[in-house]
């Protein structure tokens, strides 16, 4: 599937200058369009997001400070963690006697028909039930995730997910951040290196850190997955965060720098 690159439009230069995108069907300009309140939302916490040395240098555990950063933007104004669940029903409605032609269940409401088996047990039910997964963020019809170091199978999850969600007509697209790669990767080896040529007594010690591994989630990898159509129909929104949203605050200053440093000698030791 080809990538297009509406967010060249959509974004202000602020934005273009510290992420890098990638999307199908248009997703930014059909966001913008569709969702325009909660899409001037993504924009601003996009916009305000910093990438503090204090969160890339320390490991996640089981969620990144990377992500609860992000997502504290987001749940605080009215966004919420969401899971939709579907259920499909089948009726087995024969014609009876005195009947011209079965009843019509169509014209039932909701309730009836859900009861319809206790009122009429000639008609024979089944259903398919079918738990959902968790999207990290929605409101109104535009759904957010966050992957920031997650085994990169979530993004096969997340983009699944959009895809169903999409079909059901619950969203009009996603958006799903993640990190570039890369530049990040760089970045944390370039603060760890300068931090330990500067203070010498940490020079043995590991990179807390470890962005290296390519099975982890980043825009490279989900790249690959909208390419190839996972997404089917739904317009969904890359945004790789970047060396360029860093605060550029020295490792040394960082407020939990004894919790970062403790991280490497357990790294060290392991």
């Amino acid at each position: 599937m080809d990538l297009t690159k509406s967010y060249e439009k959509v974004f202000p230069q602020s934005i273009l200058a510290k992420y890098v995108f990638a999307e199908v069907r248009n997703a930014s300009s059909v966001l913008a369009s569709s969702c325009p309140l909660e899409w001037q939302e993504v924009v601003s916490y996009l916009d305000q997001f910093v990438l503090r040395t204090e969160d890339l240098m320390i490991p996640g555990g089981s969620k990144s400070k990377v992500v609860e950063y992000l997502e504290k933007l987001f749940y605080t104004n009215g966004w919420t963690e969401t899971r939709v669940d579907t259920e499909q029903i089948v009726y087995k409605v024969p014609k009876v006697p005195k009947q011209k032609e079965p009843i019509k269940l169509n014209k039932l409401n909701f309730a009836d028909r859900i009861s319809i088996s206790t009122k009429r047990p000639y008609i024979e039910t089944t259903n398919v039930f079918q738990e959902g997964y968790l999207i990290d963020a929605l409101k109104g019809r535009l759904a957010v995730d966050i992957e920031w170091n997650a085994k990169d199978g979530n993004l096969d999850r997340d983009i699944l997910a959009y895809r169903a969600w999409y079909d059901l007509g619950i969203i009009d697209g996603a958006v799903l951040i993640t990190k570039e790669l890369s530049s990040c990767k760089e970045l944390a080896k370039t603060i760890w290196t300068q931090f330990t040529e500067q203070n010498s007594q940490y020079s043995s010690l590991k990179q807390p850190v470890d962005l290296k591994t390519s099975t982890t989630t980043s825009i490279e990898k989900a790249t690959e997955r909208i390419m190839r159509g996972d997404a089917g129909g739904c317009p969904v929104l890359l945004v790789g965060i970047t060396d360029k949203c860093t605060d550029n605050v020295p490792l040394i200053n960082a407020p939990n720098l004894q919790e970062i440093i403790s991280a490497s000698q357990k790294k060290s030791n392991q």
